[in-house]
């Protein structure tokens, strides 16, 4: 095992490393975070950092900002083979944030998140805490700081500190996983960087993971992702993720890679496409031997609001589960269906999963089909089983819309990793202002 001197230098010497490498291609920059559910940020201001002149334009910026309040309510069942009781969630999620003015280049955000229980059987649920008869829902109620950091931003790119989202590419490998009620975000220092709108450079270093299950895992953690973007043809990004967790020392990996994806327009038709590579190994004090590959491409087309895309994603087994190729900070839940059998982490044998998506949807109403058929990576590629899953959204207005979603996991009878059937079904309501 490394001392603490020794891990502590090599930190430091990734860290420089990976920060050399941002301010060297600061002018190709990459997909920076998302702010789906609040204001979008402002445009960085070209302004030399500069102290406050007078009270009364710092109070102007402080009093002059932007209040948002946002309401999801979820009511969630699940029907498990080998669960004595089914569960039922009924959770209701309350955001409130603001967002001060800009002074200077500065801004801050302030956010609470809260999750209740609704209605007389809204717990009867495994959220991690008990329960344990009926299946586990990730969704445990309190109320947390979900976001609060200070931004700067000028003519050298946006920096950030505090507590923030962070979204990049597809979320596959670091996103905030906002399907759960609670989301996940990062106690982190990070910098974002735009060239004429097609090139991005982003890099953070993570402090603190705050996870779905409102606990938090310490992390020395460092990410690179640098894209360019061509119009009409689509986005090139590669990435190199050092994650580092102090308490979970298994899921300490180095993953690097390449991600292609884009989308071909001629009038109401289009193709799209994407394709990603990726190798994962491990590093700090995870004693694993983790040499692991990932895959995943897509193509399809779309045509008058409808759409079809047929996919191959795969990633590798290995000696055991934690040796096999894991997404620790992904937003699972969009990949390898909706019943979750996979988000808990990579099989040891791996997962290849194959799937048909069809749907339509314009701007008010949503619709589609997803079906997968899973395998493992090694050996003769055994059935883990396959999911049927649907959806639908409708938007009452700009403020307020309604959704349902289906899973339905159909275990192989014979499958190594001990899955069973499962059944879920979503309703939901969400509204802002």
């Amino acid at each position: 095992m490394n001392t603490t001197q020794s891990r502590a230098a090599r930190r430091f010497e990734y860290g420089a490393l990976m920060l050399a490498g941002a301010t060297l291609l600061g002018s190709t920059t990459l997909a920076a975070p998302g702010e789906a559910e609040q204001p979008e940020e402002a445009a960085p201001v070209a302004t030399n950092l500069t102290l406050p002149q007078s009270l009364d334009s710092l109070r102007e910026a402080l009093l002059s900002g932007t209040f948002w309040v946002t309401f999801r309510y979820r009511y969630e069942t699940v029907e498990q083979d080998g669960n004595p009781k089914d569960a039922r969630a009924s959770t209701l999620r309350t955001r409130l944030g603001y967002k001060t003015g800009n002074y200077h280049g500065f801004t801050g955000v302030l956010e609470f998140s809260d999750v209740s229980n609704v209605g007389p059987n809204g717990d009867d649920y495994d959220n991690g805490t008990g329960n344990s008869t009926r299946p586990i829902v990730v969704d445990p109620t309190g109320t947390v700081v979900n976001q609060v950091y200070l931004n700067y931003g000028a003519a050298i790119g946006d920096i950030r500190l505090g507590r923030q989202r962070i979204k990049l590419d597809n979320y596959r490998f670091i996103g905030n996983v906002d399907w759960r009620q609670t989301e996940q975000t990062f106690d982190s220092i990070s910098y974002n960087k735009e060239l004429n709108g097609d090139a991005r450079v982003f890099y953070a270093y993570l402090d603190n993971v705050n996870t779905v299950e409102q606990t938090n895992e310490d992390s020395s953690s460092h990410l690179l992702n640098v894209s360019v973007t061509a119009e009409n043809i689509g986005t090139l990004s590669g990435y190199g993720y050092y994650l580092d967790f102090e308490n979970q020392s298994a899921l300490s990996t180095f993953t690097y890679g390449a991600r292609f994806a884009g989308e071909r327009v001629n009038g109401d038709w289009g193709v799209v496409y994407a394709a990603e590579l990726a190798q994962q190994v491990d590093i700090e004090d995870n004693t694993n031997d983790v040499d692991a590959l990932y895959s995943h491409v897509n193509f399809g087309g779309n045509a008058k609001g409808g759409h079809i895309k047929v996919g191959f994603e795969s990633l590798e087994g290995g000696s055991n589960a934690a040796s096999a190729f894991q997404t620790p900070l992904g937003t699972r839940h969009a990949f390898n269906g909706w019943a979750d059998l996979f988000a808990f982490g990579t099989p040891q044998q791996g997962l290849e999963d194959t799937y048909l998506d069809l749907g339509y949807g314009n701007n008010v109403f949503e619709a589609g089909i997803v079906l997968h058929q899973f395998e493992t990576e090694r050996g003769s590629g055994a059935d883990y089983g396959d999911e049927l899953d649907l959806y639908a959204k409708y938007n009452i207005d700009d403020d307020f819309r309604i959704g349902v979603s289906y899973a339905d996991f159909n275990a192989d009878g014979d499958n190594p990793a001990g899955f069973e059937d499962t059944q879920k079904f979503w309703v939901w309501l969400g509204f802002e202002f």
